[in-house]
C-alpha cells in the first residue's frame, strides 16, 4: 500500500433519521381493520340492546337509556375518520374507539339495572295510584275503554245490532273516536301505543286491575293485567340483559387495555411516536394505568 492511499480517510457516514411508517407502508387498510375489529368486539352488546329495545316494557321504561347507546357507533366512526386524516395511528382516537365504549357499556348496564329493579317492584305491586307513570297508564286504559264503549254503542245503534255482538266484530282501532285528534289522543298517545304492544306481544289485558278486557284485540279476552306481565318481564329477561351488559362491558374494558398495550408495543417496534405529550408526574398515582394505557 503506497503512502497516498494510506493517508486517505473514509468519508463519514450520514445518520439516517428513523422512518415512521404511514398506514400505506404496511400495505394494509389498517384503519378499516381496526374499526371492523372494534365493531366486532361490540357486536354482542349491540345484540343485547336490540333485544331489550324490542321488548315493549324495556322500550317504554328504559327508552332514553337504550337509545343513548347510538352515540357509540358515532364515536367509532369519528375516530376512524381521524385515523384516515392523520394517515398514521393516533393515541386518543384509539382510546375513544375502544376503552370509552366499553366503559360506557358498564355505566349503561348499571344504570339500566337500577331502573329495572325499581320499576319491576313497582309494576308487580298492587298499588296503582302512588306512582305517577303507573297511574297515567291506568288512566290511559280507562280513557280508551270509555272511547271503545261509545264506539260500540254507536255502531250497534246504526246497524240495529246488540252491543255484545258488535264488540266481537271490531277492536278500538276501528273506531273513529279513537283515531280522532282529541285531547285524550294527544295526552295518551304514548301510553296507548305501549298498551297495544303489550296486548299483542304479551297476551295481557287491561293495565292494573285484573279481569279487564283487551281493547286492541278483536277477541277482547280477559288475561293477566299488563302491569303484572310487564313487571315479570322486567324482573326476568330485562334484568338478565342488564347484568350481561355489565359483564360484557367489564370484559371489554380489560380487552381494550390489553389491546392498547399491544398497539403501543407495535408502534414502538416500528418507531412510531404516537403517545400524547403529557406530564407523567401527574399520573404517578396510577402507575398501572400509565403502563397499560400509555
Amino acid at each position: 500500500m503506497d503512502a497516498e492511499t494510506a493517508n486517505v480517510t473514509p468519508a463519514p457516514k450520514t445518520m439516517k433519521q428513523p422512518h415512521q411508517p404511514y398506514f400505506h407502508d404496511w400495505g394494509l387498510p389498517l384503519p378499516s381493520i381496526f374499526t371492523c375489529m372494534t365493531f366486532a368486539a361490540l357486536s354482542p352488546a349491540i345484540v343485547i340492546l336490540v333485544r331489550m329495545a324490542q321488548d315493549p316494557s324495556a322500550g317504554y321504561w328504559l327508552g332514553i337509556s337504550i337509545k343513548s347507546v347510538l352515540i357509540v357507533p358515532v364515536i367509532i366512526i369519528v375516530c376512524h375518520l381521524l385515523h384516515l386524516t392523520a394517515i398514521r395511528p393516533r393515541f386518543f382516537p384509539s382510546v375513544f374507539a375502544t376503552l370509552c365504549p366499553a366503559i360506557f357499556l358498564v355505566v349503561l348496564g348499571v344504570s339500566c339495572f337500577s331502573v329495572v329493579d325499581k320499576t319491576s317492584t313497582l309494576l308487580l305491586s298492587f298499588d296503582c295510584t302512588t306512582d305517577t307513570n303507573k297511574l297515567e297508564l291506568d288512566l290511559a286504559y280507562r280513557s280508551a275503554a270509555t272511547i271503545f264503549d261509545t264506539c260500540v254503542q254507536r255502531v250497534a245503534s246504526s246497524t240495529n245490532s246488540t252491543a255484545i255482538a258488535t264488540a266481537m266484530l271490531i277492536d278500538i282501532n276501528d273506531c273513529s273516536e279513537y283515531a280522532a285528534q282529541t285531547p285524550e289522543r294527544v295526552r295518551y298517545a304514548e301510553q296507548w301505543n305501549y298498551l297495544q304492544q303489550m296486548e299483542h306481544l304479551s297476551d295481557c289485558s287491561g293495565w292494573c286491575t285484573p279481569g279487564e278486557p283487551a281493547l286492541w284485540n278483536m277477541i277482547h279476552y280477559s288475561g293477566d293485567s299488563c302491569s303484572k306481565v310487564a313487571g315479570r318481564a322486567m324482573k326476568g329477561k330485562v334484568t338478565h340483559d342488564c347484568q350481561n351488559l355489565i359483564k360484557l362491558g367489564a370484559v371489554l374494558v380489560l380487552v381494550a387495555l390489553m389491546y392498547l398495550r399491544q398497539i403501543d408495543l407495535s408502534m414502538e417496534k416500528y418507531g412510531i411516536d404516537w403517545r400524547p405529550q403529557v406530564d407523567h408526574s401527574l399520573l404517578r398515582a396510577s402507575p398501572f394505568l400509565l403502563n397499560v394505557a400509555l
